[in-house]
């Protein structure tokens, strides 16, 4: 039953979104950029799939290319507590925090995993992408893993993209922010309209 999130323009096929991961390096912060592509999606099973290619990474001299599924946060099929990939309620609670969208729910989701919420009504879409494969080679010497997930966060109106990555052996909190881009879009699009 597609509701009011199937008209959005920016969760769709071929979108791509474009931006920089910050990953703490010790001394300072160093930001991986970053383009993802979203390959499928499926609001009535409540997921999403894509790719997503890293650069700029000091140890490598070519991009680090993986494929990801993800679960969109609908309260049909998918919920805010993840239960697995290491992810107890506590740090599901913590990461999805980081989120000014998920302030107002906050007290439901502790309370009560949120699961009464209305999330279609909401000016943004919740998600948990988890990489399942690189492309390319396995950067073995990189240090690179994909053991973790990322909990994510697409505003609606603005295509804005924020996503925090979680992985209990990694550096923790590291911030993706990226955009949606008008690459291969023909027409106008916004979040409320997509004229073709």
């Amino acid at each position: 039953m597609p509701g009011v999130r199937a008209s959005l323009g920016f969760l769709r096929p071929g979108q791509l979104f474009e931006g920089n991961q910050e990953v703490d390096g010790g001394q300072q912060e160093v930001p991986y950029k970053v383009d993802v592509r979203v390959l499928g999606v499926s609001f009535e099973e409540g997921t999403v799939c894509g790719s997503l290619e890293l650069s700029g990474i000091p140890s490598m001299t070519i991009p680090i290319n993986t494929f990801w599924e993800g679960e969109i946060i609908d309260n049909r099929n998918n919920f805010f507590f993840t239960k697995q990939w290491g992810a107890n309620d506590c740090i599901d609670l913590g990461h999805w925090s980081l989120f000014s969208q998920f302030q107002p729910l906050r007290s439901d989701v502790k309370a009560t995993g949120g699961k009464g919420l209305n999330l279609d009504e909401l000016d943004c879409i919740f998600m948990r992408w988890k990489e399942v494969q690189f492309i390319d080679k396995r950067p073995l010497h990189a240090g690179l893993t994909i053991a973790g997930f990322y909990y994510m966060c697409l505003d609606r109106t603005s295509g804005q993209l924020e996503g925090f990555y979680f992985d209990p052996v990694s550096v923790p909190f590291q911030r993706m922010l990226l955009q949606a881009s008008m690459e291969d879009c023909f027409g106008f699009q916004s979040g409320a309209y997509d004229l073709r």
